[in-house]
């Protein structure tokens, strides 16, 4: 009787042959759920548009805040008036906020507030994953303010690595037990973009109160666009998470995979400004 055995060699071919159709499958596997999870980013970014024209329509045209006026500049506020703004929408998503709440704990699944695919969606503290257009949400604004609500963008998400992009690094443990320890008012809670000049000169062309967006290129904004996803300049070949692109949400409820550049063409065309 003659028994029969792989050789070596053979072996080897069969496993080279796996590593190879490994390595033509993992890409597309990564690529499938990557995309499933831009589905779910895209649903909830529409969720989030949808409940503030929802609040606006019950608050006599209003939107719930983000920030507020010091001295006439928009500033980032306390976490816990900041949680108010997530607090507003709730009653028009039925979810409960991002961040942390007064126990110390964070919500398991995050939940609408959060994409997917965001990798600091698990950090402590962490309020969302996206950022709100500040020209709506940050400063004193009503819905019949925007020209054209349809053609205007809403929220963005935002880049990652906050805590390097914010230069804020929670504390450890989280102060929980302290709402006034200067964490909670850092700029680590900051909920939107800022397109406007740190001015309070209302006669300026972007000042805030104008409603106009600022280049982002202009160095007196230290680039209001820096905190979009894939834009920090900190980081070399730095590029959105979803590839070419980033997901932008607009006040008819509808979310758009575009470059930032067509949201931005120019002083004369972009999407930010709300006149």
């Amino acid at each position: 009787m003659t028994l029969r055995a792989f050789t070596l060699i053979e072996l080897l071919v069969v496993v080279a042959v796996i590593a190879i159709l490994i390595s033509l499958l993992l890409p597309g596997l990564a690529g499938a759920r990557l995309a499933s999870r831009g589905v779910v980013c895209a649903s909830n970014m529409r969720q989030i548009a949808a409940a503030i024209t929802l609040y606006a329509d019950a608050h006599k045209g209003a939107f719930p805040r983000t920030m507020e006026l010091v001295d006439g500049i928009p500033e980032t506020i306390n976490w816990w008036a900041i949680r108010s703004y997530q607090r507003a929408l709730e009653e028009y998503i039925g979810v409960r906020p991002g961040g942390v709440d007064a126990t110390g704990s964070t919500p398991q699944g995050r939940g609408v507030w959060f994409d997917p695919a965001d990798p600091d969606r698990l950090e402590p503290a962490m309020w969302g994953s996206f950022s709100d257009n500040g020209l709506i949400t940050g400063v004193p604004r009503k819905l019949a303010d925007l020209r054209m609500p349809s053609s205007t963008v809403f929220q963005t998400l935002r880049e990652r690595g906050w805590a390097e992009v914010v230069g804020v690094v929670p504390p450890d443990p989280l102060p929980v037990g302290n709402p006034d320890h200067p964490f909670w008012s850092s700029e680590y809670f900051d909920l939107c973009l800022d397109p406007w000049a740190e001015t309070t000169d209302r006669s300026h062309p972007y000042h805030w109160s104008r409603g106009r967006a600022m280049p982002p290129a202009d160095t007196s904004n230290e680039g209001w666009d820096q905190q979009i996803d894939g834009r920090w300049p900190g980081r070399p070949g730095n590029r959105p998470r979803y590839g070419p692109g980033q997901y932008y949400s607009y006040l008819d409820g509808s979310v758009r995979f575009e470059r930032f550049e067509q949201t931005y063409v120019d002083a004369r065309s972009d999407r930010w400004s709300i006149r």
